[in-house]
């Protein structure tokens, strides 16, 4: 029988399935059997690709506007969302009994690590934050501190639970998650493969004048920016082409024209990877597979992190610390056209983009978490 993997990449934006998606691909053309769980917008990425996936249990934190509600977080994780969390353990423990894989491939799910573990299944944690970080009011900063520090604590063993851990980042001095990896488990040797993102090669001597806006992460954090952002950006299509995607998997590739702007509800891999490759700038949130798509192929960026979204901030902190890009609060989205021009016109941030993108040509990418996975499976 067929050795299988089941694959599970946390479900909130697009980039976990993303990457998984790669490695369970190469998997199959190993002669692996895959199949993944998911759920939002992962699960309609996985659907719109015709991916063998099973709709788990969704995990979502309350919104209050456009940030995280911590206060209403709390009362949350210690009524209702205990049981549901306990659920969905049951429901990756009935999966993986139906479909017994050699390996669990967890991409930041704590449910199925716990679950494989409870099975002797043998498991990976494919990681780039290993802890969650929630923005919190003056009033509830105390409760906060202590809540997310049991919160920590707890996550800190489950990533224990692994047998491996895999980083699909740059090794040190170079790791974007940097600041978003405290504390990882020591037990585990933590292998890291670099970035886990189609490239083209070689890198464009000259980039074209290409603004790229691929707007990634939970629908509800999108409403309202697309507009804000061609605002913005609509005195420079005179000397700028603007490429917009919404990022709605499974949506129309058909192009529409807004105030001189391309806008795109979905575009295919093939067509964002020509995009990254050719763009001065690429504009986006700041998850974590968008900047390393664009930083990989060459590309500077300037991101807009999503407000309460503390491990966005921490990943364009970092991108400004290796001199690759700039951030721009949203509550400053009038700094947004000043930054994509000092950006697209300072030669030294595409520098740094191309040195980024030769530290990843030494690593394994997806075939560095495949060795691991075959590796546990003997």
């Amino acid at each position: 029988m067929r050795l299988a993997a089941y694959i599970t990449p946390n479900g909130l934006g697009l980039g976990h399935a993303t990457r998984m998606l790669r490695v369970g691909r190469e998997l199959k053309q190993r002669g692996w059997r895959v199949r993944y769980s998911s759920y939002e917008d992962g699960l309609r990425y996985l659907r719109a690709q015709k991916c063998d996936v099973v709709a788990a249990p969704a995990f979502q934190l309350q919104h209050v506007g456009r940030a995280i509600s911590s206060e209403r977080m709390i009362p949350r994780i210690t009524n209702v969302e205990v049981l549901r969390f306990f659920q969905r353990i049951g429901f990756e423990i009935r999966e993986m009994r139906q479909f017994k894989p050699n390996v669990v491939l967890s991409d930041t799910r704590a449910t199925s690590l716990i679950a494989a573990k409870l099975l002797g299944i043998p498991r990976i944690a494919v990681l780039t934050h290993s802890t969650i970080f929630i923005p919190r009011s003056r009033r509830m900063l105390r409760a906060g501190t202590v809540g997310d520090g049991a919160i920590c604590t707890v996550l800190r063993q489950v990533w224990q639970l692994a047998n491996a851990i895999v980083v699909p980042d740059l090794p040190p001095p170079y790791t974007i998650a940097e600041d978003n990896l405290p504390n990882l488990p020591r037990r585990q040797t933590v292998k890291y493969v670099g970035g886990l993102v189609d490239v083209q090669r070689p890198l464009p001597c000259e980039r074209e004048p290409l603004i790229f806006v691929p707007i990634s992460g939970p629908i509800e954090q999108k409403k309202g920016l697309a507009r804000r952002i061609l605002e913005e950006l609509r005195p420079l299509v005179e000397r700028f082409r603007i490429v917009f995607c919404a990022g709605v998997p499974g949506a129309s590739s058909t192009p529409r024209r807004i105030s001189g702007v391309e806008y795109y509800a979905w575009l295919g891999d093939q067509e964002r990877l020509a995009l990254f490759y050719r763009s001065a700038v690429v504009v986006c949130r700041g998850g974590h597979g968008t900047l390393l798509h664009a930083l990989l192929n060459g590309a500077p960026v300037v991101g807009i992190p999503a407000p309460g979204q503390t491990e966005q901030y921490n990943n364009l902190r970092k991108i400004e610390r290796l001199g690759a890009g700039r951030l721009v609060p949203e509550s400053r989205l009038e700094d947004l056209r000043d930054a994509v021009e000092e950006v697209a016109s300072n030669d030294a941030y595409a520098k740094r983009a191309a040195e980024l993108a030769s530290v990843q040509d030494d690593m394994p990418g997806v075939a560095g978490v495949v060795e691991e996975v075959e590796r546990l499976a003997l």
